[in-house]
């Protein structure tokens, strides 16, 4: 995959990357865990975290995922 005119490498190849990173599961259920507990400082920042990684590797069910369980 080649980069877009002004992007500068911002997406990743995912031929030459990982399917995926070790306890990326366990982070995405967590954001729903603290949605779920009311532990709304922990429910918008995982999120906010994870988005850049889940963009740019094509984890778009995850990346949905958490968005839609996000407290903002």
């Amino acid at each position: 995959m080649s980069s877009l005119p002004g992007m500068g490498g911002f997406f990743v190849d995912p031929a030459r990357t990982p399917a995926e990173a070790p306890g990326l599961p366990d982070l995405v259920a967590a954001v729903a865990d603290a949605a779920a507990h009311g532990l709304d400082t922990y429910s918008w920042q995982l999120p906010w975290v994870l988005t850049t990684h889940l963009y740019r590797y094509g984890h778009w069910e995850d990346l949905t995922a958490v968005q839609k369980r996000s407290k903002r």
